[in-house]
């Protein structure tokens, strides 16, 4: 922190919008203690508006075994045939556990691999019901752009694929037309949302961004 502007004080006051901005100048100018402590406050005030999840499901181990009961969902619609009722809350449960926990499956295994450290997986988004990863800044930031852009980019791969997977069960048990309409339907808007929305605000954004940010040496 020497021959920085900012003490723990007036990080422990900053907002989320002004946190965001120092944390952006701490990256430029290569501040790994700086980082070090906006990594502490920006954590308290994810931590007071995002539920925490288990430290448990942060494994891939965990994701991928609760992404495998949603494709297991799948299947109980073709044993259960009569039971329109079964089939369909099976389907949806299945593709929303699907399509929630593919995405930081993908940043989990991305991140084991990678060696990067995580703070916490919280229940983000506007609905406040995905699954979401708050990275660890210092051990992100000492990465290549290339394993960066490799974690951003993680998450929206494993989506698409988890999507596609989706459709291709459809069409491999097509025990009812409305459920393969709808999984088509389901892949255009997932692929849509993901690349449009991603882009602009999401980690397909923050992706590309990385690759204007040189990694921090120690």
């Amino acid at each position: 922190m020497k021959d920085s502007p900012h003490d723990k004080a007036s990080i422990s006051k900053m907002t989320a919008a002004e946190l965001k901005r120092v944390i952006a100048d701490a990256r430029k100018s290569k501040d790994i203690y700086l980082l070090s402590e906006l990594c502490q406050r920006r954590l308290s005030l994810y931590s007071r508006h995002h539920r925490k999840l288990p430290k448990w499901l942060e494994h891939p181990l965990s994701l991928g075994l609760i992404v495998l009961a949603g494709y297991a969902l799948l299947y109980t619609g073709p044993i259960m045939v009569g039971d329109m009722f079964v089939e369909t809350l099976a389907f949806a449960i299945g593709v929303v556990t699907v399509l929630l926990f593919s995405h930081p499956l993908g940043h989990s295994l991305c991140s084991k691999i990678l060696k990067i450290q995580i703070d916490g997986l919280f229940l983000g988004g506007k609905a406040r019901i995905e699954p979401t990863f708050l990275v660890h800044l210092p051990s992100f930031c000492r990465q290549s752009r290339t394993r960066r852009f490799a974690f951003h980019i993680s998450g929206v791969v494993a989506t698409l694929v988890s999507t596609s997977a989706i459709v291709l069960f459809a069409e491999a048990f097509p025990f009812n037309n409305l459920f393969l309409a709808v999984s088509l339907v389901l892949l255009l808007v997932v692929a849509a949302f993901e690349t449009v929305n991603s882009s602009k605000h999401g980690d397909i954004a923050r992706a590309i961004r990385e690759f204007r940010i040189e990694a921090i040496s120690t």
